[in-house]
């Protein structure tokens, strides 16, 4: 059923409907399981970014079985939320609690994460002709084909407030709008930089308002990222933002 206005694209009736019908199931079942099977696979092959793997793993068992939300990361030699901002990490020390502290365990959260995407963009879709074309970029994408060879990263989970932000965008739906544009300041330091520029083009389009508000939080954001942290939190974070900025600006502040 879900399939059938699919089917009016390809001009398609009769058995070559179904035979398109069934072509789209194994497409999008595929492209659904893909993901976790080929991390499972390049795992048991030890052909992965490990060092990234094995510092996400020590911060997400570390984070619920010690109770900090900012533990010390052996295999790095710095504190969790001074190598990266993305306190979304801790999410999963529940999950492993519950099922087992095991990689294989955080690659199931993880494809849960891309799941959860690709059902809020059928969902949230205008119709179903569209989904399929959200989908098919969603799944076959640069972001998350480079995202797999990093398996357990909050970078590849921003997927889902990514989609949900583009579609958004899209569709003008403002609660989905701040919910996704909150939740990525919360995956990784570099967000805040991409939202200010959004927050940039509101301001061109002359909505001042929400162009002001979007640009004053992600400036918030950049601030406690690249100033604040290291006084609020322990330690001084890896120069991540400074490498990228300096060419550009001799000092952020």
């Amino acid at each position: 059923m879900i399939f059938r206005p699919f089917l009016s694209v390809f001009g398609d009736t009769g058995k070559t409907a179904l035979k398109t019908h069934r072509a789209l199931i194994v497409f999008l079942t595929l492209s659904l399981l893909s993901p976790l099977v080929r991390n499972w696979i390049s795992l048991s092959n030890n052909c992965e970014n490990n060092y990234d793997f094995g510092i996400y793993q020590q911060a997400i068992y570390d984070s619920f079985s010690l109770g900090t939300a900012n533990p010390y990361l052996s295999v790095r030699g710095i504190y969790a939320l001074q190598d990266h901002f993305d306190p979304v990490f801790l999410l999963a020390g529940p999950w492993v609690w519950l099922f087992n502290y095991s990689p294989y365990s955080l690659l199931v959260f993880e494809w849960l994460f891309l799941v959860t995407s690709l059902v809020c963009l059928i969902l949230y879709s205008k119709n179903k002709k569209e989904a399929l074309l959200w989908c098919t970029i969603f799944l076959w994408g640069r972001g998350i084909m480079a995202g797999m060879t990093f398996p357990i990263h909050p970078t590849t989970w921003s997927l889902l407030p990514l989609s949900l932000l583009c579609i958004s965008l899209q569709e003008n739906r403002e609660k989905l709008f701040w919910t996704s544009f909150l939740s990525l300041l919360f995956f990784k330091e570099i967000f805040c930089l991409a939202t200010l520029f959004l927050g940039l083009v509101f301001l061109v389009m002359k909505k001042w308002k929400k162009g002001g508000i979007i640009a004053t939080i992600s400036l918030v954001f950049i601030l406690f990222n690249f100033k604040w942290r290291a006084v609020l939190l322990e330690g001084v974070p890896h120069p991540y933002a400074e490498n990228l900025l300096t060419p550009y600006f001799t000092d952020f502040s």
